[in-house]
């Protein structure tokens, strides 16, 4: 499971096609920074919408990477919490946020991120934006992508993002005083594919789990086990599966009522001697808290979820020190992600 540091980013549709209105130079000093187009693709400024584009194939089609700039905002947290999450409802009115506000490096250069999901046209859409202010300007990046079309951008919105060069009164502006080694603003990102699934030659298939807006990936050598009874907290467990060939081996889910939020667990897990090595992912789009409880051969990954009442979710894995058992631990894990 430790090998989920490893960041497996993927991959969107015809929603309109857009008429080039004027072709930009890497330059864009009207919104003082220079981007550099990759090798491979192309890029456009929409005058009339106020959008840079780069496409890594025809123009007007998903996937891209989209930059637009604003004024009127002090810091990232107004624009996205007081703004933009408000003004994309009313654009989509199945409009989810399904990985919440949180920072993000990039290049190790501290960013902003929040991650939606809506439907146009039929297709579920994956909307990332990673913003940063600079110098009394928004920059707001955006990349879209719709996973069943098979369509991928894979890291192409953070190979733009860290080759941005910020400017003031015509002069690079050096952002060292803002890199963040490590700590928790450093948050691995996981995609997983459903080319991957198929790469992994391990037959199964994504299992929803109730109550929730999750599904995961259930390999079909795993075998349902019941629920327990009269244990401490049996009443929350929603989903048991074992490996047969591996002694008292689980994969547990359990759906918790509360409003706790992830920084609440966080502080009553650095309080529990047991607990060891916790940190964030984003996974799937899903921001979780992994840690491990090694006196139990445990690892543990748990988001949480707003609502009246929210909840926690947790993921419970053992035992990982069984090299078999520990390898599908690490798919499961990685698969989590919301319903489709």
């Amino acid at each position: 499971m430790k090998k989920m540091i490893a960041v497996l980013l993927t991959a969107v549709l015809i929603l309109g096609v857009i008429q080039p209105v004027m072709a930009d130079s890497d330059t864009l000093a009207d919104w003082d920074i220079k981007v550099t187009t990759p090798e491979g693709t192309s890029s456009i400024l929409k005058g009339d919408e106020g959008n840079y584009y780069i496409y890594p194939q025809e123009f007007g089609v998903i996937p891209y990477v989209m930059l637009r700039t604003y004024t009127e905002f002090a810091d990232e947290e107004e624009f996205i919490n007081d703004y933009f999450t408000g003004f994309m409802a009313e654009g989509y009115e199945d409009l989810e946020v399904t990985s919440e506000f949180a920072p993000v490096v990039i290049d190790g250069v501290r960013y902003y991120e929040i991650d939606y999901g809506y439907t146009v046209q039929g297709y579920e859409v994956r909307d990332r934006r990673v913003v940063k202010t600079v110098n009394g300007r928004t920059y707001m990046f955006a990349s879209k992508e719709i996973d069943e079309l098979d369509k991928t951008i894979g890291n192409l919105l953070e190979e733009v993002i860290a080759d941005c060069v910020y400017y003031a009164d015509g002069e690079p502006i050096e952002l060292e005083e803002e890199v963040v080694d490590g700590g928790d603003y450093e948050i691995p990102r996981i995609d997983i594919t459903d080319e991957d699934i198929e790469e992994l030659d391990l037959e199964g298939s994504y299992v929803p789990l109730e109550g929730t807006d999750v599904e995961i990936y259930v390999p079909d050598i795993m075998e349902e086990s019941l629920i327990p009874e009269g244990q401490p907290g049996a009443e929350y467990f929603i989903a048991i599966y074992g490996l047969p060939e591996v002694e008292e081996s689980y994969a547990a889910v359990q759906l918790v009522p509360s409003n706790f939020t992830l920084e609440d667990y966080r502080a009553m897990l650095e309080s529990m001697d047991e607990v060891e090595d916790i940190a964030d992912f984003i996974i799937n789009g899903i921001h979780f808290l992994r840690y491990f409880m090694p006196e139990r051969d445990v690892v543990c990954l748990t988001t949480q979820k707003d609502g009246d009442p929210g909840y926690i979710l947790e993921f419970s894995f053992s035992p990982i020190s069984d090299e078999d058992y520990g390898e599908i631990a690490e798919i499961m894990g990685m698969t989590i992600r919301p319903v489709r």
